[in-house]
């Protein structure tokens, strides 16, 4: 047993496996690497930034433009206007979301680093450092890891499941579905690397709020001294220094998580347009097979609408997470006993101000919140949505013609 649990990965190295996938896909541009659960820069005085994942993932994805133009009735429906409208939306929207996260990525690179630089910032490594044998920290990256590898094996069945069943009778969506997999594959990839950033500022959070608990608790045993006692003197300077320094770790999460919004919002912004799109234009789908009553290709629709709202769910799960901790971090500095401190009490007021006046929030660029509100607001565009193109669907040809075989365009050449 022993010989067949060293042959599994360690924790350190599944971390370095994804932190290695995101950047070989061209999403990270600079080195980085996973020491005692803590994210550091090989050289943070002299950052070497490397561009050449990113130009291999444009180049690549420029290919497969360039051959999608060239064979487009080979993988678009181009017999039906209103279906080759869905698929080209569906295929635009994700290209452009690609395009755009790797233009951000370069663009913003400096704030991509400065959000490093934070997080293995001094007050940091001394927090995690000190939860180290609480293990707080490692739980939430072990999290992420189990979050990680559960999404992609799920999704990867997912597809595997759809690709085998269609390749035996439709040659037009298996070739849809070679086109969209690699495209849809670094979209997920994307996402599942927002995750990652949010829980690592979930896990400093936790930390932060681990310690106010401790100060808490420290608080509550003071009140068996008298307030003129040296160790009651010496036990409250020691909270008042203990808080001052988490306020300045709250402060470089906050820019953190700043840092984090600059750099991802434009490329989550597309990323949820294009996931909107998929999944309207699959449930479109969905829809003409259902009214035509059809015998195949239901359970293969359906199975193609789960990746996004998993995906979805799983980044706005996480996003309410992180905010939940930085709120109980607030509420838990209003239940310090104070004790007719006045210092104490100048110091909570000022470090719980600041965290109602800089709260955590993960925002898209001021366009929206990542939050459960966010799905209120794409359910709303998929019913709009389903509405503009339903009464288009009464000239469809019949389901079976499109599921089956692969009849000729009807748009001129």
């Amino acid at each position: 047993m022993n010989q067949l649990a060293a042959l599994y990965p360690s924790f350190n190295q599944t971390t370095r496996i994804i932190l290695a996938t995101f950047k070989w896909i061209g999403l990270i541009p600079f080195d980085v690497e996973c020491i005692s659960l803590k994210l550091q820069l090989r050289s943070v005085q002299q950052i070497q930034f490397s561009y050449k994942w990113i130009l291999m993932t444009v180049a690549f994805f420029s290919a497969k433009v360039v051959i999608v133009a060239i064979f487009h009735q080979q993988v678009f429906f181009t017999y039906y206007a209103v279906g080759l409208i869905n698929d080209m939306l569906k295929y635009i929207g994700g290209m452009v979301a690609i395009y755009i996260t790797l233009v951000e990525v370069f663009a913003q690179r400096k704030d991509h680093v400065h959000m490093y630089e934070r997080l293995t910032s001094t007050d940091l490594n001394k927090l995690v450092f000190k939860l180290r044998q609480g293990k707080e920290h490692r739980k939430c990256l072990k999290r992420f890891n189990f979050k990680f590898f559960a999404l992609l094996a799920t999704i990867l069945i997912i597809e595997l499941r759809i690709f085998l069943k269609i390749i035996t009778y439709s040659k037009q969506w298996r070739n849809v579905w070679v086109t969209n997999f690699p495209m849809l594959s670094f979209l997920r990839l994307r996402v599942l690397y927002y995750i990652f950033t949010v829980d690592i500022l979930q896990a400093q959070l936790t930390s932060v709020r681990v310690q106010i608990l401790k100060v808490c608790e420290t608080m509550k045993l003071v009140k068996m001294w008298h307030p003129n006692s040296k160790q009651y003197r010496q036990t409250v300077d020691k909270v008042c220094n203990s808080l001052i320094y988490l306020k300045q770790c709250y402060t470089d999460i906050w820019f953190c998580h700043f840092h984090h919004n600059q750099t991802t919002g434009w490329s989550i912004c597309f990323i949820m347009v294009s996931y909107f799109v998929q999944f309207s234009s699959d449930l479109y789908w969905l829809y003409l097979t259902v009214n035509e009553k059809a015998t195949d290709g239901y359970g293969e629709i359906i199975l193609c609408l789960c990746p996004a709202p998993l995906l979805i769910c799983a980044i706005l799960y996480s996003t309410e997470r992180c905010m939940e901790v930085s709120r109980q971090v607030g509420t838990l500095l209003h239940e310090i006993p104070k004790h007719s401190e006045k210092n104490l009490y100048h110091i909570i007021y000022r470090f719980s101000s600041h965290i109602s006046h800089q709260p955590i929030r993960f925002v898209a660029h001021s366009l929206f919140d990542v939050n459960y509100k966010l799905i209120k607001m794409l359910l709303t565009a998929v019913v709009t949505y389903m509405f503009i193109f339903i009464p288009f669907g009464w000239d469809a040809p019949k389901v079976k013609d499109f599921i089956t075989t692969t009849p000729e365009s009807h748009f001129p050449k």
